[in-house]
């Protein structure tokens, strides 16, 4: 009977988020985290085959977390706008709360982690919070009888350009962000 795990798939990935965060994606090899963790590199490649595996096994860990919150958010009751506003101001509030889960989510896409040689798994998994995220925004373009790209833009684009320059240089959201996205999404919806 072999030994337990010393070290469980969510350190590994915690410790691959850390890696993003502090010095960007190009810093995520499966040798750092071991080193990081104090593991050996087989234990890396035990759970993860290859650096891209390991990658998209934390984009995909960091979107459903996010998209939990975000399309809990687009399916409140009341108001549309209000929904839209408060949506939209949660993804600042996401990131400001979530700072290197933030960073996974603006230093990765998901065509570039799907389209490398990854498990079907977790092709299938992309591919199914893609479609979830597309449902939910189209619920809310049909509550705002408004174009779904005009929705995506107030909800996701504009709160996306308001944190991503500060993200990508390392620096924390700036104190404007959540009002100045909230103005920027009533003047589009309203």
């Amino acid at each position: 009977m072999g030994r337990p795990p010393r070290f469980s798939a969510e350190q590994m990935l915690d410790t691959a988020r850390s890696l993003v965060a502090s010095g960007g994606a190009q810093t995520l090899t499966m040798t750092a985290v071991a080193d990081r963790l104090g593991a050996p590199s087989g234990s890396v490649y035990h759970r993860f085959e290859s650096r891209d595996h390991l990658a998209a096994e934390l984009w995909l860990r960091t979107v459903e977390r996010f998209q939990d919150e975000f399309i809990e958010q687009l399916d409140t009751g009341g108001d549309p706008i209000e929904v839209a506003v408060s949506a939209a101001r949660g993804v600042v509030e996401w990131c400001v709360a979530h700072p290197d889960d933030a960073v996974v989510l603006t230093r990765f896409r998901r065509q570039e982690l799907v389209s490398r040689d990854v498990p079907v798994a977790q092709a299938r998994r992309a591919k199914a919070l893609a479609r979830r995220l597309d449902k939910a925004l189209a619920r809310l373009a049909d509550r705002l009888n408004r174009p779904v790209d005009l929705v995506t833009l107030a909800v996701a684009g504009i709160p996306y350009s308001a944190v991503r320059p500060a993200l990508g240089a390392g620096r924390p959201v700036p104190k404007w962000a959540a009002e100045g996205v909230e103005r920027a999404v009533r003047a589009l919806l309203c």
